[in-house]
């Protein structure tokens, strides 16, 4: 139920956008004659409106919190659609889930622990499978030269 508790914005904008185009659909049928179809009209309206609702609220829910100078201790932190900078993780056990990309800068890491979760550690055991077979290795090898590469050209650029 966290989609409903971290995106109460993106709701309240939604389902009255989704009800619009239906309301609007029932009263043009009362006032023209539009043959009958075999769900009402008002309905069909409804799911068509819920289309650009959906990725209204996918697109707004994909925006990365910003965390500034705060001090987290021995904890589990979910870092998914977070940018923490300037901040302070002494023990603290860092999850990655894989449904949002997250942000690290300036930071003070002391004792971290570094956990992968949910889709992200599918992605990892697929990759993990892969390389355990001698046909996919040069591709994994290739992908974690790229990784090594692009990690090196973004932390040049940062000095």
């Amino acid at each position: 139920m966290e989609i409903f508790t971290d995106h109460k914005v993106e709701w309240i904008i939604g389902l009255p956008c989704a009800f619009v185009p239906g309301l609007l659909g029932y009263l043009i049928k009362k006032t023209v004659n539009i043959p009958n179809i075999t769900i009402p009209f008002w309905l069909l309206c409804v799911l068509i409106a819920l289309i650009p609702t959906y990725f209204a609220v996918k697109s707004y829910s994909s925006k990365t919190i910003d965390i500034a100078n705060k001090s987290y201790g021995v904890e589990r932190v979910i870092i998914d659609g977070k940018h923490f900078s300037n901040c302070t993780f002494d023990g603290t056990e860092l999850v990655f889930t894989g449904k949002r990309t997250f942000g690290l800068s300036h930071n003070k890491f002391t004792a971290i622990r570094f956990k992968v979760e949910g889709d992200a550690a599918l992605a990892l055991n697929a990759m993990i499978a892969m390389y355990a077979d001698e046909a996919f290795r040069p591709f994994i090898e290739v992908t974690f030269d790229n990784i090594k590469k692009e990690g090196l050209e973004k932390s040049a650029k940062k000095k």
